[in-house]
């Protein structure tokens, strides 16, 4: 007589039987057939992590944000005869590129981080850390530098659209990068208190997927502001 155990789900895989002395075999009640093996064809393996998912939607939000400032900057610039307008001087690039090199910088050591924490080299991941924030923090002061140089040469906010395009786009990113750093600051204590490991350090990972995006974005920024 066949057995449950010769037989198959309809998706063809076997099933086994509840296991002696009443062990667990994956049902609610510790009893029926179970599926052997790993995830099936029609599945596509373990969901994405709470946490991942989340930042995965933070990020779309602000690819849209940055998408739509970023294509009115590109109309209103385009629908003016001369760019810079007259007497307007032109945008820092060399200040800009310095902050372009620390904010790289800055993305190649937490990426570092990163990897290194995934093998459990636990002080090379502070190490990390701490360079990416003194880089974040040395790309906020070039901004600021960039500012004041603009605002010396009589470009304010106030003073045309060239002015207030280029003070809201930066100072918006700006903000953002802001936020990376209070993020990098608090998981760079967690990483003193010894909070990560090779296992667990989703903390790690979601601050470098926010740090790489706002990376990511200012090389945006300085392509549309270029060309």
């Amino acid at each position: 007589m066949p057995t449950l155990e010769n037989e198959t789900l309809v998706t063809g895989e076997p099933l086994a039987v509840k296991p002696p002395q009443g062990g667990d075999t994956g049902w609610p009640d510790g009893g029926g057939p179970v599926r052997r093996g790993g995830w099936s064809s029609h599945e596509s393996g373990p969901p994405i992590a709470n946490e991942k998912f989340a930042m995965w939607i933070l990020l779309g939000s602000l690819v849209m944000l940055f998408a739509g400032i970023l294509s009115a900057y590109t109309v209103l610039r385009f629908g003016m005869a001369q760019w810079p307008p007259l007497g307007m001087p032109a945008l820092p690039w060399a200040r800009l590129g310095m902050n372009t090199a620390a904010i790289l910088g800055s993305s190649v050591a937490i990426q570092w981080s990163f990897r290194a924490i995934r093998t459990g080299r636990t002080l090379a991941l502070k190490l990390g850390l701490v360079v990416t924030t003194a880089l974040g923090l040395a790309f906020l002061f070039g901004q600021w530098s960039a500012w004041q140089g603009l605002h010396l040469e009589g470009v304010a906010m106030s003073t045309n659209t060239y002015g207030a395009l280029f003070y809201t786009i930066t100072g918006l990113h700006a903000a953002h990068v802001v936020a990376g750093v209070v993020f990098l600051l608090v998981v760079t204590l967690r990483a003193c208190l010894g909070r990560y490991t090779a296992e667990k350090h989703i903390g790690v990972e979601l601050c470098a997927m926010y740090w790489h995006f706002v990376d990511l974005v200012w090389l945006g920024v300085l392509a549309v502001f270029y060309f």
